[in-house]
């Protein structure tokens, strides 16, 4: 029943700090172009494949996911796989293909498959008694920087093109006020990870970034040496963090099997660890997104 150890198929994009000084000034730059395959298991008709966007590093983001795949692939009776992918495109693009069976992704992912394919939720991520989170722009510490406004002509980082939390919120919140980020800011960058968007700010590739709460509260708690490094400058409310998908066609008895076995999770205790792991309360389902059988 356990994940397979060796990540799938993917190629991933692999944000790393490539630092370095120079006499004429501050040189450091993100690289988001170096690659990594990793080899894929043979599938059996029987293998649950779940899809996950790294929204941390591609290694975090499948030690953080592998205790729930493993959880739901024994509940369901099933060997379960994870399929990881740097942005929620990609992940969607699994799910439309049938190339996976569930697929976790951020609230603007699941909107976005939903508009153009008719993406199902199963259920979201319930997190201090609320299934909405907020969205931070994040800036150093010790950056001369007090509002918006000092972050003109200075660069950001992005994650994903379709987080509502890492991008979207953001873009909507200046152009209520008149402002194009692509304008405003001296360079935007999409890291397509969180944890390379608060990378880019801690090493001064970027002034700010924006990054879910919940996934850079997760962050924190595998990188405490960073926690004082950064501050929050804006905190904005999002619709949603982590949902649980899935394509419309996916036979209605087993969307109920998988979204029975994620809202149970607070039954048992292996249930509740790995929820703990995850840092979230308990799966729920959203409104209209209940499974027939």
């Amino acid at each position: 029943m356990a994940v397979n150890r060796r990540l799938l198929i993917v190629a991933l994009l692999l944000p790393l700090l490539a630092l370095s000084g120079c006499s004429t000034g501050r040189t450091a730059q993100i690289r988001f172009d170096q690659v990594k395959e990793y080899p894929a298991p043979q599938r059996n008709s029987n293998t649950l494949r779940i899809g996950v966007v790294t929204m941390l590093s591609p290694r975090e983001s499948f030690e953080a996911y592998r205790d729930l795949a493993d959880y739901l692939g024994k509940q369901v009776g099933a060997p379960a796989d994870l399929v990881l992918r740097k942005s929620y495109s990609e992940v969607n693009e699994l799910v439309r293909t049938a190339a996976v069976d569930v697929a976790l992704v951020g609230y603007g992912g699941y909107e976005a498959g939903k508009r153009q394919f008719g993406m199902e939720a199963l259920v979201t991520g319930q997190t201090d008694g609320s299934t909405e989170s907020d969205a931070l722009l994040l800036v150093r510490a010790d950056a001369p920087i007090a509002q918006l406004q000092d972050l003109r002509e200075r660069a950001i980082a992005f994650s994903d093109p379709l987080s509502y939390a890492g991008h979207l919120t953001l873009r909507n919140w200046m152009d209520q006020q008149g402002h194009v980020p692509e304008e405003y800011f001296s360079k935007v960058l999409f890291t397509f990870s969180q944890d390379g968007a608060v990378e880019a700010v801690v090493g001064r590739v970027a002034d700010a970034a924006m990054v879910d709460a919940f996934q850079y509260r997760a962050y924190l708690s595998r990188h405490p040496e960073l926690d004082g490094k950064l501050r929050v400058l804006v905190r904005l409310r999002t619709p949603g963090s982590m949902v649980v998908a899935v394509r419309s066609d996916l036979p209605g008895n087993r969307k109920a099997l998988y979204q029975a076995a994620l809202t149970n999770m607070t039954q048992v205790p292996e249930g509740r660890k790995v929820l703990a792991t995850l840092l979230i309360e308990r799966f729920v389902i959203l409104p209209g997104g209940g499974a027939q059988p």
